[in-house]
């Protein structure tokens, strides 16, 4: 019986030898498979894959993740957001110089204010039937003297004045006496610029004026210092002319805003919208004379329109 138990028995001890050595060697070979595998973290198919994945039916559905446990739908919000922000960028801004360095665009003088200075000779021409009595020839020569503003919001194209003018005419009267008409006037007027070229300008303007019209009537027989009839008369004068004005710059560079002379020719009408009327001419220095002299009655002489053309030459400085 002996002999038959020996395979038995050895047969059981290699089998409890046996099963604890496969254990270790099945361990160990594991351990150096995982070792020597790649990391499924570090493969992007491998994330496709997971991420890919249907949910197991007895748990509830999870949204994908990256390696970190982040949602792919964040990763991927937060990349084009970043660069949507790096195209709104601008150019500009990444590189920009000192201020010292940027150029600035060259700016014009800002216009200023100027002032004129002006003298103008002419003429004025009355047709009035009745100025024959005092004019050979119906033109009574004027003298003009007067200034100017320009103000500097406007550009030059405007140009406010004060002027003083005189004009007067004289004529013989029935060969005994002579008979002369002063006019004294003090007016303001706006002087516009229709037409500018540079070295010239087209202009129009318009004014009103005062006039003291002074008549006289003297007997040339008598001495001069014999007293006159004479009167005083205030009318209203409206005007209204245009005129080409030349413009010569005094200093070289021609500077916009430098002095400059100005040479004008212009061509206008007059007009008193009332008659002057000398209604109560009488003699003037009543009581001065030795013996005094009797005290004459005003006598009414009529009237008189002094509306008409004007011609004048002009010339000034502006600065």
């Amino acid at each position: 019986m002996k002999p038959s138990f020996l395979p038995v028995c050895l047969a059981v001890t290699l089998l409890f030898i046996s099963t604890p050595a496969a254990a270790v060697v099945s361990e160990v070979l594991t351990t150096e498979a995982a070792a020597l595998a790649p990391d499924p973290s570090d493969d992007p198919g491998s994330e496709r894959a997971s991420s890919t994945e249907a949910p197991s039916l007895g748990g509830p559905a999870t949204a994908a993740t990256d390696g970190d446990g982040e949602p792919l739908g964040t990763i991927s919000a937060r990349a084009s957001s970043s660069e949507g922000a790096e195209s709104s960028v601008p150019t500009s801004a990444a590189v920009s110089a000192p201020p010292s360095q940027i150029s600035q665009p060259l700016q014009e003088d800002a216009p200023i204010a100027r002032y004129d200075a002006f003298a103008r000779l002419g003429a004025r021409w009355v047709t009035d039937p009745r100025f024959d009595l005092v004019s050979e020839n119906d033109v009574m020569p004027r003298l003009d003297l007067g200034i100017g503003y320009v103000p500097g919001w406007m550009n030059g194209t405007l140009t406010l004045e004060l002027a003083y003018s005189l004009s007067g005419t004289q004529a013989p009267l029935f060969e005994e006496l002579t008979a002369g008409l002063m006019l004294h006037s003090i007016g303001g007027a706006g002087s516009f610029t229709l037409l500018d070229h540079g070295i010239g300008r087209a202009f129009g303007r318009a004014g009103a004026s005062l006039i003291f019209a002074n008549l006289e009537l003297r007997d040339e027989n008598l001495s001069f210092d014999e007293p006159a009839l004479v009167q005083t008369t205030l009318l209203l004068g409206l005007e209204g002319v245009v005129g080409y004005e030349l413009q010569l710059p005094i200093n070289v560079q021609r500077q916009p805003q430098g002095a400059r002379i100005n040479l004008s020719v212009e061509v206008g009408y007059e007009l008193t919208p009332f008659a002057a009327d000398f209604d109560v001419f009488h003699r003037s220095g009543i009581g001065k004379s030795t013996p005094p002299r009797i005290a004459s009655r005003a006598i009414d002489v009529g009237q008189v329109d002094l509306s008409g053309w004007q011609l004048r030459f002009g010339g000034g400085i502006r600065f």
